[in-house]
């Protein structure tokens, strides 16, 4: 039952309040200690929502704790007849926020809102903000992020904890950098919001460079939500288990494929787009270095970094490709790296190395060791790199990379920053277009 208010207080009384006394019928209710905070006039303000901080970790089924608070940069004009502020915001899929105090001066400053409830599901939640300033209320809208929900990755590959190719391996840095919270957590500074507060990724026991059958029963029994392919896994371009890959993407499945295997990679590419290529050995050398583009990418400007312009490298052997001539496989993928034949020049006809594609959630590499990261000195192996000590962020391998092969000579890498950035893609595809519900 909602009783409307009426009259106007007298006094000021923040804190406690006006004690309030209910009676029914001329006779006092037993609802006791009621009080109505009374603020003092209030101040003139605006509120700046695109200054919205969100703190704490927002987490479906989670609720809200004393760390999930909100800041806002607010400019106060006026607190001639008062100073007092309140705001508030409305009720969405679960949460809301609010808070009020008093302002002592004019100009820039900055307000602190508290949160409360549970978010009920998992996509942003856009909340409206209502100021109680004394020129009359005004709204904006700020959004929170839901953090995503725990995840299942398998590794095709391996080859030990030595050179982590697929980033699963128990010990290697590649696993390092999945499992710090810093990279991917609820902290309050993690770089993506995943998990539960409890658990993030769970790397599935399948995993490893694992034969044509197992890799079948791994991609159609309770099915992961992310794949990794890397060196040394193998298998034919006909095979059950290429065409289970292909099966398992189609219905929604994340493969990030880093894979110098041809056979394999020409199975799932031509398995995918309906082409007739082949993917060949084309590329520079062991400690090649390739540009990346320039232009606005989920991937090359990630949360990890933007890779505009900079360079990833190969890890030891030779760099594969495939030549872009079906026009109906280059309108259905974003190109990360191209490779000219034969000049070691970049080319935007020359043969393709790394690419996003358009329907699916599939990123390809045609180096299987792109994630290689057992050696953090030679200039020609080992191309992914993370900080020696924790927290294991991505980081540029500095080390002056050879550039073998290539017209772009010695340099830094950034692999390990651009597969944190397909990593960071693959959880948002895996959660609002995977092959699992969430």
């Amino acid at each position: 039952m909602l009783v409307p208010g009426q009259g106007q207080p007298v006094n000021v009384s923040p804190a406690p309040g006006n004690l309030v006394t209910i009676t029914l019928s001329g006779v006092e209710s037993n609802c006791k200690n009621i009080t109505i905070p009374v603020l003092p006039p209030t101040a003139t303000f605006t509120l700046s929502c695109e200054t919205a901080k969100f703190n704490g970790a927002y987490v479906k089924g989670k609720q809200l704790t004393s760390a999930n608070t909100v800041n806002f940069n607010v400019n106060v004009s006026d607190i001639s007849t008062g100073g007092s502020w309140a705001v508030t915001s409305d009720n969405v899929n679960g949460i809301s926020f609010s808070g009020s105090g008093m302002f002592a001066t004019v100009g820039p400053q900055m307000i602190t809102l508290q949160g409360v409830g549970t978010p009920t599901g998992t996509d942003p939640i856009t909340l409206k903000f209502t100021t109680n300033s004394g020129d009359g209320p005004a709204t904006c809208n700020a959004t929170v992020q839901i953090a995503i929900p725990p995840m299942t990755i398998l590794g095709l590959g391996g080859n030990g904890a030595l050179y982590d190719y697929t980033m699963v391996t128990s010990g290697g840095n590649g696993l390092k950098m999945l499992m710090d919270t810093k990279n991917f957590g609820t902290l309050d500074n993690s770089t993506v919001k995943f998990g539960d507060g409890n658990k993030t990724w769970t790397i599935d026991a399948r995993s490893g460079n694992i034969s044509d059958a197992a890799t079948v029963a791994a991609l159609t029994t309770n099915p992961p939500d992310i794949v990794v392919i890397a060196y040394p896994y193998t298998t034919a371009s006909n095979s059950t288990a290429v065409q289970a890959i292909v099966n398992y993407i189609k219905k929604g499945g994340v493969v990030l494929m880093y894979s110098e295997y041809n056979p394999a990679s020409t199975g799932v590419i031509n398995g995918l787009f309906g082409s007739n290529i082949s993917v060949v050995n084309t590329g520079g050398t062991a400690g090649a270095r390739y540009q990346f583009p320039t232009f606005t990418d989920p991937v090359l400007n990630g949360p990890f970094g933007s890779l505009n312009g900079l360079f990833w490298g190969e890890d030891a052997s030779v760099t594969t490709g495939f030549n872009l001539v079906d026009p109906k496989l280059a309108s259905q993928i974003t190109v990360y790296t191209t490779y000219a034949s034969g000049s070691g020049a970049a080319s935007t006809d020359g043969f393709v190395m790394l690419f996003r594609a358009n329907k699916y959630n599939f990123i390809f590499s045609g180096d299987g060791g792109f994630n290689s990261s057992g050696n953090a000195t030679s200039p020609t192996i080992c191309p992914f790199y993370i900080s020696p000590t924790a927290p294991y962020i991505p980081l540029p391998k500095s080390v002056s990379y050879s550039g073998a092969g290539t017209m772009y000579g010695a340099g830094p890498v950034y692999n390990a920053v651009f597969s944190a950035n397909a990593l960071a893609w693959a959880l948002n595809q895996a959660l609002t277009n995977g092959i699992n519900p969430h």
